[in-house]
């Protein structure tokens, strides 16, 4: 392997060698991360004087019973001797007093804390032995190098940091050695293909070989990118070694108990939070998190953080050979988890409350996602309970469309599925809904109506009637039938005032607040907004935040009070994000383009403008578009030269037909804006040329207008200024935490020690690999160490 991406380690060993003079040097990592590439770069190629390097692969011939010195003399060829001379006794003859490396690979057999090597670097004083091992020293000290997985970029990474990544610098030199050199858009493909392995060096170099004959988006589809295309990993071998290989020798340095988790875990498609891996577990929090924090060492489960609590996730190639050998462990345990969460999911949604098990239904929305279509072939029935249920939770995630073809197959279902009164009520209002979410849904628009009317006709009690309302006014925002929105906003506002439910009369309002601001002006529906927002932070109803927070947000700020504070649209921007919810999102994009271009931001309203667009574009939203458009005719107008002004007139070209219904979805004052941005490009191209480019406009699709928009507002764009990371310092509890991982306590006996829950301590752990960037214990202990926050031997 080439040595890219591990300058560091490289400089950080041979500092290690120079300076440890009669004394041992580990060099620990899971199989597959270069160690071996490591030592023969930064010791054979660096050494002043290559006779003095032994080189020993314990891979060759060593007998059982071998201790690691004995190993070691084996190897050499000085022992047995003649004579009973000791193993240690005959290699201290042999490197006498000359300065001698001698370095071990594949020691992992071998204890590593041995009485007897500790012995004999003490005789051969001027000797120095460096070992590479699997198996990470349970307490680690200044002489310990552990290598790790190369850095990955991450989703909302640039080219420039794309290319700028360890593995992908690693993956673009391997290519190029089979004659591949992607080009700007393969540099994206060639990054996913690196999260998919796990950085992990052996799989970037095993599958970069691989792009002689396949495509990056071949390979990156074959490795895992499609929840429903299996792993091949067949893909990652070669004559030099196997990813099958090094995870048997990985998954063969764990307990028993450890590998019977890892195949539980290997139930999941997707990632899963915390409580989902103790619950398939069957096993004590403590113990469960013990043997997780071992897997995650050796990166067969990857941590993030979560809102609420950790989330996991298992490499698409671990979870594909571990399915190889244990094809049906933990699935009866993930279903009755998964559909015990969508209920309580559903049960806290239409209450309008905040609960832990929304939070998790949405991190298992992969899984939410095979086990319906499992389910719509096996029962029906049970797919459209689970479909209903997670309905109110991932309508507007990218699974939205699975749940709309699980519901609208069961109504299509001949002869009709026995459902309930109530179930068939559900599924004909979620049915509509997702309906109104699907690709230019303003052509279902009949549909979306007769599917609504027949589930609100069917709704025989409070809660199922208010959702009924609430789809409604949803469903007129996305389909455009705006003035629908509002009559359902005001029905379903009278509802939840006569029922007396607070958390549902807000969330109506919110919707009212904004037709009033059309009819009443923008006193009254700050007055209504305002009242809505503080009841919707007061009943913890994140979605109604977030509306609340957009729709303070685009009235007139001049006339919207001080205090209480409203919070900023990147809070709301934020919520949307976190709820997954792409509507939400989207309007959000439209609020922050419109924010920065009020404040003259042109660049930056572009940036937005451009997101909103490419994510109606990914959703197949051309109904929603209408309102990009106008912000783009709005912010290239006020640019002045010629292809500004012909892009301007093309777009007011194409909204000119729909103008009226846009408008009424905007905010008042985007009429006299429009008109005048109209004015003003009329003048610039005199009146022949605007009415030429208007008709042309005019001409366009909804997609080849999105396209036109979009490559002038890229053009013309700049992100936003991000603030410098504010990656929290280590706070003094999770210097304690650290300290403690730093002498391999389990996370039981941290929190005995500390005083905190075994579930705490997880979080504190969680919580430091973030800050410190890291992804595992052996990481962050080895971080610890290199930058002096935990003293090597402290107490």
């Amino acid at each position: 392997m080439e040595l890219v991406g591990r300058e560091r380690e490289y400089a950080e060993l041979t500092r290690i060698v120079s300076q440890t003079l009669g004394g041992v040097v580990v060099v620990t990592g899971a199989p597959g991360v270069g160690k071996s590439a490591l030592l023969t770069t930064a010791l054979r190629d660096g050494a002043d004087d290559p006779s003095a390097i032994w080189w020993i692969d314990l891979r060759s011939s060593t007998a059982a019973e071998d201790t690691l010195i004995e190993a070691i003399a084996r190897c050499l060829g000085v022992w047995p001797a003649v004579g009973d001379a000791s193993a240690r006794d005959v290699l201290s003859a042999s490197v006498a007093s000359n300065r001698t490396i001698i370095v071990v690979d594949h020691a992992e057999d071998f204890e590593l804390d041995d009485a007897e090597l500790r012995s004999f670097v003490e005789h051969a004083h001027r000797t120095t032995v460096v070992l590479a091992t699997n198996r990470v020293p349970e307490v680690r000290s200044s002489t310990t190098l552990l290598l790790t997985s190369l850095e990955v970029p991450n989703a909302e990474a640039t080219l420039a940091e794309v290319r700028a990544s360890p593995s992908v610098r690693l993956f673009l030199r391997a290519a190029e050695r089979v004659g591949v050199i992607p080009d700007d858009e393969g540099v994206f493909a060639v990054g996913e293909i690196c999260d998919l392995v796990g950085g992990l060096p052996l799989a970037i170099e095993l599958a970069a070989a691989r792009t002689r004959l396949l495509s990056l988006t071949a390979l990156a589809r074959e490795l895992g990118a499609e929840p429903d295309h299996p792993v091949d990993l067949e893909l990652l071998r070669s004559s030099q070694g196997s990813m099958r290989a090094t995870l048997h020798a990985t998954i063969a340095t764990l307990e028993p108990d450890q590998v019977d988790l890892l195949e539980r875990l290997s139930a999941f498609h997707g990632r899963f939070p915390l409580d989902a891996a103790v619950t398939v577990s069957g096993r004590p929090l403590a113990a469960v998190l013990d043997d997780l924090e071992r897997l995650v060492d050796l990166r067969l489960v990857d941590p993030r953080a979560g809102f609420s609590e950790p989330e996991l996730g298992l490499l698409p190639i671990v979870r594909a050979y571990v399915r190889e050998r244990a094809a049906d462990h933990g699935e009866d345990a993930r279903r009755r988890y998964l559909q015990a969460l969508a209920a309580e999911g559903a049960s806290a949604r239409a209450e309008l409350r905040a609960s832990e098990a929304i939070e998790r239904l949405r991190v298992l929305r992969r899984d939410v996602d095979i086990e319906l279509r499992t389910l719509m072939r096996e029962d029906p029935v049970a797919a459209v309970e689970l479909a209903v249920s997670a309905a109110p939770v991932l309508e507007a995630s990218e699974i939205g469309a699975t749940i709309g073809e699980v519901l609208d197959a069961a109504l299509r279902s001949r002869p009709a599925l026995p459902l309930t009164r109530a179930l068939r009520a559900a599924a004909l209002l979620w049915s509509s809904r997702m309906i109104a979410l699907a690709p230019d849904a303003q052509d279902s628009v009949e549909l979306v109506t007769q599917r609504w009317q027949q589930g609100a006709a069917l709704a025989d009690d409070t809660i199922l009637s208010l959702q009924a309302w609430m789809i409604a006014v949803h469903n007129g925002t996305t389909t455009g039938d705006l003035r629908f929105s509002v009559t359902a906003s005001i029905e379903g506002r009278a509802m939840a005032a006569a029922a007396d439910l607070p958390a549902w009369t807000a969330r109506f309002e919110m919707w009212a607040a904004g037709a009033l601001h059309h009819t009443d002006g923008p006193a009254a529906a700050i007055e209504i907004g305002l009242r809505a927002l503080e009841r919707a932070q007061r009943t913890g109803d994140l979605s109604s935040i977030a509306w609340g927070i957009m729709l303070l947000n685009t009235l007139p700020l001049d006339q919207v009070p001080d205090h209480p504070p409203v919070p900023r649209l990147e809070e709301g921007f934020a919520i949307a994000r976190r709820l997954s919810d792409a509507v939400l999102e989207s309007f959000m994009y439209a609020a922050l383009t419109m924010r920065e271009q009020r404040a003259g931001h042109l660049a930056s309203a572009a940036h937005w403008c451009a997101l909103r667009l490419e994510l109606g574009i990914r959703r197949g939203w051309s109904a929603l578009s209408g309102i990009s458009f106008v912000h783009t005719v709005l912010i290239a107008s006020r640019v002045t030269d010629d292809d500004a002004a012909a892009v301007t007139a093309r777009l007011i070209g194409v909204v000119r037909i729909d103008l009226e219904r846009i408008l009424r979805s905007m905010a008042p004052s985007t009429r006299p804006l429009f008109d005048e941005a109209c004015r003003r490009t009329r003048n610039m191209l005199q009146p022949h040329r605007f009415a030429q480019h208007v008709a042309e406009g005019g001409l366009l699709s909804a997609a080849d207008a999105s396209a036109v928009a979009i490559a002038w507002l890229r053009r013309h764009s700049a992100e936003t200024p991000a603030p410098p990371p504010r990656t929290s310092p280590i706070t003094p509890r999770e210097l304690d935490v650290l300290a403690l991982l730093s002498h391999g306590l389990t996370n039981k006996e941290i929190a005995d020690r500390l005083h905190l829950s075994a579930k705490t301590v997880m979080h504190h752990s969680v919580a430091i690999y973030r800050k410190l960037g890291v992804r595992g214990r052996a990481e962050a202990v080895a971080y610890a160490f290199r930058h002096g926050l935990v003293a090597a031997g402290a107490d």
